[in-house]
């Protein structure tokens, strides 16, 4: 799927284009510093004050990244993400500034009121994907058998996030075992115009991934520091979904998996990464850190 630039200009002033502000240029943070040395500092955090577009956010013919954390509005966040003093109801537009996506997991315990979700689109600028968590009721209650009312009723209000609107995650109970026919049944039913993922958690479900995406929904692989995920070519048909919550990952773990989200993304697939959100604030850091590596394993 295409996504073609905005031209917009993010918050700090420099311009989202088509490749995006390069430390090159003579201008911005870090001018001065050749491509090794500013790659560096980024990810050290070295040049922490302004965040711009790289061409891992917006790549014309290659896929695009969308990379981000679970949910945002943590005060734990304070000091080392978001500034010490920010107020919790700005938190959604600062995120917005460094991210091009969040994953909101609040929505599988409660539907979202129509007045958050207006908030977050208007907090949000152009581009920027809003990925909801499906209701419980669709996953864990009904366990996807009979459940065309309720997932009609979870995307009709998500549907008021418009343009923002990202992928909808089903996440589903370890004790749920493969049914092909269950699953037919279930993505049959899904209405076209949006875009899903499946996480399963019984191991049986492996079975279910080359139907998952002839019927265009993407396979989400979750990363635990008890399942941990061996190497391989991420799939990236229709699209990439990663779930990388281990509580720490070594600069070793972060550049093998930016290399594999850089192919990827050069074999056009889109790829949606989401950081575990934890006490310590560590999830935002680790996704810069991977944004300034896929950027340097980019042709």
């Amino acid at each position: 799927m295409l996504h073609p630039s905005t031209g917009s200009v993010g918050h700090d002033g420099y311009g989202y284009g088509f490749l995006g502000w390069r430390p090159e240029s003579g201008d911005g943070p870090g001018a001065g510093l050749d491509g090794e040395a500013f790659r560096f500092a980024h990810c050290l955090r070295i040049i922490p004050e302004r965040r711009w577009a790289g061409r891992w956010q917006n790549l014309g013919m290659a896929g695009m990244l969308y990379l981000g954390t679970s949910g945002f509005a943590y005060n734990e966040w304070k000091g080392p993400f978001y500034p010490p003093t920010l107020k919790q109801k700005d938190m959604l537009q600062f995120y917005a500034s460094r991210f091009r996506t969040v994953e909101i997991n609040y929505t599988f315990r409660q539907q979202p009121a129509e007045k958050t979700l207006s908030a977050w689109r208007e907090a949000t600028p152009e581009g920027f994907q809003i990925t909801l968590k499906a209701h419980q009721r669709i996953t864990h209650w009904l366990r996807l058998a009979n459940a065309d009312e309720a997932v009609a009723t979870f995307l009709d209000r998500a549907k008021m996030l418009g343009p923002r609107l990202g992928p909808i995650l089903f996440q589903c109970p370890p004790n749920l075992p493969y049914d092909r026919s269950l699953i037919e049944n279930f993505v049959g039913y899904l209405p076209p115009m949006y875009r899903y993922a499946f996480e399963f958690r019984h191991p049986s479900w492996i079975e279910a991934k080359d139907l998952l995406a002839s019927q265009g929904a993407a396979w989400c692989v979750a990363e635990t520091d008890e399942q941990p995920i061996g190497d391989g070519r991420i799939a990236a048909e229709p699209f990439a979904y990663l779930r990388l919550r281990k509580l720490e990952y070594t600069n070793e773990e972060l550049l093998a998996w930016s290399g594999r989200v850089a192919e990827a993304i050069e074999r056009g697939g889109d790829v949606f990464c989401y950081f575990k959100h934890e006490e310590k604030g560590a999830g935002p850091i680790l996704a810069e850190r991977m944004g300034a590596l896929v950027e340097a394993s980019l042709p």
